[in-house]
């Protein structure tokens, strides 16, 4: 896939407030050790009063694994989504520990759907400024 172009299909959300666009997105920082995007994937309105989620709002988060992991409780493997177990959060933190120990730089991914109901697009303002 073309990121660019997928970037430009699903724009960071926006929302306005005392007449100034935000971004909702935490930028990388040393202390937080990840990012975050809030993307809008609602590009093309299917049926949100149903509760398309996958037409909603997503979260992508990036970075150090103990500080995304630790947010996870499903986990992408081979395809599927399956729930993120205990041994499966072992496996994970050897493999990480493995190539740390490599000198490898190790990153993990995060995403969360939104559900349409509790964060409709337009009606709910993200705290990003204060966050930490």
């Amino acid at each position: 896939m073309d990121l660019d172009e997928t970037r430009n299909k699903y724009p960071t959300y926006k929302y306005e407030n005392n007449g100034k666009d935000i971004d909702c997105l935490v930028p990388f920082s040393s202390d937080i050790k990840f990012n975050l995007f809030v993307r809008d994937m609602n590009t093309e309105v299917k049926n949100p009063a149903a509760g398309d989620i996958d037409n909603n709002l997503c979260v992508y988060m990036k970075g150090a694994p103990e500080r995304i992991l630790s947010r996870c409780s499903t986990m992408l493997v081979n395809g599927e989504e399956v729930p993120f177990t205990d041994e499966l959060r072992k496996e994970t933190n050897t493999e990480n520990d493995s190539f740390g120990a490599l000198g490898e730089r190790v990153l993990a991914f995060a995403r969360y759907r939104l559900p349409v109901e509790k964060y409709p697009k337009g009606n709910y303002k993200f705290d990003v400024s204060t966050w930490k």
